[in-house]
């Protein structure tokens, strides 16, 4: 089991189970599982949010 901030991590733990709150504690923490968890569950709200601010297509894909 890893460790972060002195308590042991269950590496069978359902991360994607864990709610938003707890997976940013748990990043701050330098929990990496939960920081690659919280990225990939906003990844496409984040590209489309970016994508949404900008006109040309060009720098709507540099941005993202």
């Amino acid at each position: 089991m890893s460790q972060v901030s002195g308590q042991a991590r269950d590496p069978l733990e359902d991360i994607e189970a864990l709610e938003d709150n707890n997976l940013v504690r748990r990043a701050r923490d330098g929990d990496e599982r939960c920081l690659e968890t919280l990225i990939a569950r906003y990844r496409n709200f984040a590209r489309s949010k970016a994508r949404s601010y900008f006109l040309s297509g060009a720098d709507k894909e540099d941005v993202v």
